[in-house]
């Protein structure tokens, strides 16, 4: 259920381009991840600032992620920075309704890590979600886009959640 689930918010979340501008919508997993793992406690009305206006942001992050995940950095006073270390194709397939699906990983560097404890409930590994985490200065994040009818939909994963993406896909 929670696979349908997130290959069904993978799909809402669009960035309207051609299928021939995949490295477009692969800049945008990856300036996604860098606006992600960039946050300010004192200015949290600015993270993700570059990509507020995408739909992932818009309805996602913004509506569930950024109300309990402020409060809890803001507690340990982060101002992290992100930088891309790389990025190289995860996986690519074709999901069950026909949409095409790049996954890329991409890797981060960043100062100053978020707490070494984890994300606050409900997005830890052991819970109902998971997010995007650093492990240290580092960060590992999937980023991964649908096209289907037109339209590319972008969105960023934790490690488990893509390989269950991955589990879903006729692989090519």
């Amino acid at each position: 259920m929670k696979r349908l689930f997130l290959l069904s918010v993978l799909l809402l979340a669009s960035c309207a381009a051609p299928k021939n501008s995949e490295n477009k919508v692969k800049q945008l997993a990856v300036d996604t991840a860098l606006a992600y793992f960039t946050f300010d406690y004192e200015n949290v009305e600015e993270w993700m600032q570059p990509v507020q206006g995408d739909f992932y942001y818009k309805n996602h992050i913004e509506e569930y992620v950024l109300p309990v995940l402020a409060p809890y950095l803001q507690e340990y006073y982060i101002k992290s920075n992100a930088e891309l270390v790389s990025v190289e194709e995860y996986s690519r397939g074709s999901s069950s309704d026909g949409a095409q699906v790049v996954i890329w990983k991409i890797t981060l560097q960043v100062d100053m890590p978020w707490p070494k404890k984890g994300p606050p409930s409900p997005f830890g590994p052991n819970e109902r979600d998971e997010i995007p985490w650093t492990k240290g200065e580092r960060a590992i994040v999937y980023g991964a886009a649908a096209y289907q009818l037109g339209v590319w939909n972008v969105k960023l994963l934790a490690k488990n959640e893509a390989d269950a993406l991955v589990t879903e896909l006729t692989l090519e």
